[in-house]
């Protein structure tokens, strides 16, 4: 069972989605509330803007593609070329022997690896009706 502080918001799961083309969300949508509305552009160079807007204590994100390509998909065999770098890439990280993390643009840890689990369980052992890492 999880309690208050251990839940991640939807707000926390939804920045990991985006931090790749937008790393500093979380810090740029901080006075989205005071300002009411703020554009993005991704920093990875890549078409693409993101909307967001605050309005009656909710916040909408909106994410467009670019409006000369929207058809622009990758073809099957880059595609599957692709998943099978990632699931090799993958095993590697999560087998590995070495401590491996991964933090995003604002210091919050999103990833680790199997080694690194391990060994903060051993440091920081859990009890049994503790959530483990």
């Amino acid at each position: 069972m999880q309690n208050g502080k251990d839940h991640r918001s939807d707000w926390e799961n939804f920045l990991p989605l985006l931090s790749a083309r937008f790393p500093h969300l979380r810090s740029q949508c901080l006075d989205l509330a005071t300002v009411g509305t703020k554009t993005f552009t991704p920093e990875d160079g890549q078409p693409g803007w993101i909307e967001a807007e605050f309005w009656n204590g909710l916040a909408r994100i909106t994410v467009f593609q670019d409006k000369d390509h929207p058809e622009e998909i990758l073809n099957p065999l880059t595609t599957a070329a692709m998943e099978h770098e990632l699931e090799t890439l993958r095993g590697i990280g999560e087998d590995s022997p070495q401590l491996i993390w991964k933090h995003d643009a604002e210091g919050v840890m999103t990833w680790a690896n199997r080694a690194y689990i391990e060994m903060s369980e051993e440091i920081n052992s859990a009890g049994p009706d503790d959530i483990r890492p």
